[in-house]
């Protein structure tokens, strides 16, 4: 089993059994696959964030932070496709593809993708 299906397991288990997911959360941590970090809140903000566990039924306050993290790179995810989205209706009628245009089409498409990818390494190799 590897790592990312082990985290899923803990994803699987946290619902089930809290328990569980904090030994899981442990071992993870033991063998470096998760990361700790430390922070200092204020006194109000401590009881804010005891109390947001109490009410969400989590174990730990780690689980409470990573549940605000986590939403708020869903939200951003989700504002990053509906920006492109817009930009994709913007920019004008589509295209329609047919057997005739098909292979300039996605020959476009491959072209388009292996420039970025150059510029992508040359950015990397001048830093």
């Amino acid at each position: 089993m590897g790592i990312l299906d082990f985290t899923r397991v803990i994803i699987a288990y946290r619902s089930r059994n809290r328990k569980i997911t904090l030994v899981f959360h442990r071992l993870l941590r033991y063998i470096g696959v998760m990361s700790t970090i430390q922070i200092t809140l204020s006194e109000p903000l401590q009881r804010f964030v005891v109390k947001q566990v109490a009410e969400r039924g989590l174990d730990q306050p780690d689980q409470y932070i990573e549940q605000l993290l986590e939403e708020e790179r869903r939200k951003k995810r989700d504002e990053y496709y509906y920006q492109k989205c817009l930009e994709g209706i913007a920019s004008g009628p589509g295209t329609r593809i047919t057997d005739e245009n098909r292979e300039a089409f996605w020959n476009g498409i491959m072209e388009k993708a292996r420039q970025r990818y150059e510029d992508r390494q040359k950015k990397e190799s001048a830093q």
